[in-house]
């Protein structure tokens, strides 16, 4: 393997790290009340309070309370509870241990879309990157003009999806289609974002422009 292809893993393998623990996010430790007697019409407003709070934990009780009576919720309610069980499983868990949340929310929920191509970026399985690709690009994530946003605060941001995507099309052998993601993630400096998360968006940039 040469230096340069070497390089580019490693930035990879930083971008992945990132994408599965949040680039150690210290709000995961902050202590919050856990969630209690929580309602169906309420569940989901709660667990994304907890969740922006950052009790994950919280989030997760108050998700999975709701879906303890799910014969009796509509469709895009329980979308919306798993989306946002998934997103709170990611935080305590890593996307791994997401995905099967994030499957049951995909038909209603573009935020689950998200969640479930990072889950398939997770599992480092090449029979995957396409299925998260279309994912992907079912949201028009393709077109580097496209911003993203999320209905709810997942402390992800446009330029992490797009570098998603632009992952996802390089493991998948497309570097064509990934450049321009991985240039349009590092020209995005303007929404909220560290100077860490910045830098290795950037870093790759660099890599595949030399």
């Amino acid at each position: 393997m040469s230096i340069k292809n070497k390089i580019i893993w490693s930035l990879l393998l930083s971008l992945l790290i990132f994408l599965l623990t949040g680039c150690g996010n210290s709000s995961i430790s902050k202590s919050v009340t856990t969630v209690q007697e929580v309602t169906n019409r309420s569940a989901v407003s709660s667990g994304w309070m907890a969740y922006e709070a950052g009790g994950y934990s919280s989030a997760k009780v108050a998700f999975a309370s709701a879906l303890e009576n799910e014969a009796s919720l509509d469709d895009k309610t329980k979308a919306d509870l798993y989306n946002g069980l998934g997103w709170a499983t990611v935080k305590t868990n890593g996307f791994q241990e997401a995905g099967e949340y994030f499957d049951k929310a995909t038909k209603l929920s573009d935020d689950a879309k998200v969640g479930m191509a990072g889950y398939y970026l997770s599992t480092m399985n090449s029979k995957n990157f396409s299925k998260g690709i279309s994912l992907l690009e079912g949201l028009n994530l393709q077109n580097v003009n496209y911003v993203y946003e999320f209905k709810n605060n997942t402390g992800v941001t446009n330029a992490q999806v797009h570098a998603l995507l632009g992952v996802l099309y390089y493991l998948n052998g497309d570097l064509g289609k990934a450049e321009p993601q991985f240039r349009v993630a590092g020209n995005i400096i303007n929404e909220p974002s560290t100077q860490t998360q910045y830098q290795i968006v950037n870093a790759i940039t660099t890599a595949f422009s030399k």
